[in-house]
């Protein structure tokens, strides 16, 4: 029986990260659970399943339940805490140093946070080496996962990750950057939290992958093509050195990678269902730079230095956010990551250069707003 931790119980992932706990009762069992805000969820989720410890960075005072309160909470009850695989669903820079306290234990950390690899992917590469397992909790890394089973890193020709486009692939595109926040939000094939649904409607998100692929698998960001394939049925792809493709295919879920994740090396029958191929045809496009500006501008600056994938980061929440409030039209948020990543470079050497550089690119983009 695996005793599951999860940072970031009442988000999306997190909740989807219980059904398949629930569907698995005889394998899994969720040991602790923590929120940013949604307090009453988590309560009623730890009652449900019966949840020993709870984490949480503001006081709750829960009676009979073990507790982890304060700033420092997550990272504390992931270097002290008593579980097998640690979930780390929490949104933004907050997901780094609970996973590196994981992994530096030797525990398995189940990583739905792409702001740890985009910022740290160096200091984890490092904690790793400590002998904890990373696995991705998202569609197109695991897909890539499964599809590197059996086969040797140094035969990876390429790696292609596939994209839906977004909310606004159809747009014409001189309407894109005055789309409103509804329609930004109408993603056609996923269900996901307001952050990353806008990324994947500027594509910021491919730009994070990319980069999270990098430091996951070992290749450059060269060997790396996006294709938008609107069905998301195809999760991602492998080009091997001899022009052999393996690509993993299933009905767009998160539930899916998720069961994968917890119960890795195992596979069991899953809630999701079968892929219908007769229902349509799949089809690859390439991506058009016109329509995402933004895709560009991670790329490039990605190949720069870790200083500015950190900056990226921290200008993408910034920007966002404000979009998400109203107080920037849809088509800034390209500049403002262009303007704060050019303010910084060089590499990152420890977790405190990664802060300060989050840190001070949020004051650079905030203004970038004006």
């Amino acid at each position: 029986m695996k005793r599951v931790a999860i940072l970031g119980s009442t988000g999306s992932i997190g909740r989807q990260t219980l059904e398949v706990i629930r569907s698995n009762t005889d394998k899994l069992t969720a040991c602790a659970l923590s929120c940013h805000h949604n307090v009453p969820l988590m309560l009623n989720q730890i009652e449900d399943l019966g949840v020993d410890t709870l984490i949480s960075q503001s006081a709750i005072g829960a009676c009979g339940l073990n507790t982890y309160e304060g700033e420092d909470a997550l990272v504390r009850y992931a270097r002290e805490g008593d579980y097998d695989v640690l979930v780390v669903a929490v949104v933004g820079i907050a997901g780094l140093l609970p996973t590196l306290a994981a992994l530096e234990r030797g525990k398995t950390v189940c990583l739905a946070n792409k702001e740890t690899l985009v910022c740290g992917g160096e200091l984890v590469e490092k904690a790793l080496s400590k002998g904890g397992l990373l696995l991705p909790i998202d569609s197109e890394h695991c897909a890539i996962h499964q599809c590197l089973k059996g086969n040797e890193r140094t035969d990876i020709r390429r790696i292609i990750l596939t994209a839906s486009g977004g909310a606004l692939r159809d747009m014409p595109i001189d309407k894109m950057a005055s789309a409103t926040k509804r329609e930004v939000l109408a993603h056609p094939n996923w269900d996901m939290g307001d952050k990353i649904t806008v990324d994947c409607a500027t594509m910021v998100n491919k730009g994070f992958e990319s980069i999270e692929a990098r430091a996951l698998f070992g290749v450059s960001l060269d060997n790396i093509q996006i294709l938008v394939h609107r069905q998301s049925i195809v999760h991602s792809m492998v080009q091997f050195t001899d022009n052999t493709y393996m690509a993993q295919l299933a009905v767009p879920d998160m539930r899916l990678p998720i069961q994968y994740a917890l119960l890795y090396p195992d596979r069991v029958t899953s809630l999701v269902q079968e892929v219908d191929f007769c229902r349509e045809p799949l089809t690859f496009e390439e991506v058009d730079a016109a329509r995402y500006p933004a895709l560009g501008v991670v790329l490039d600056c990605a190949q720069k230095s870790s200083a500015q994938c950190v900056a990226l980061n921290a200008a993408d929440e910034v920007a966002v956010a404000a979009f998400l409030e109203g107080h920037i039209a849809l088509g800034k948020i390209h500049t403002i990551l262009r303007h704060t990543a050019a303010r910084f470079d060089g590499s990152i050497r420890d977790v405190e250069d990664v802060m300060r550089i989050d840190r001070e690119a949020r004051l650079v983009a905030k203004e970038g707003l004006c």
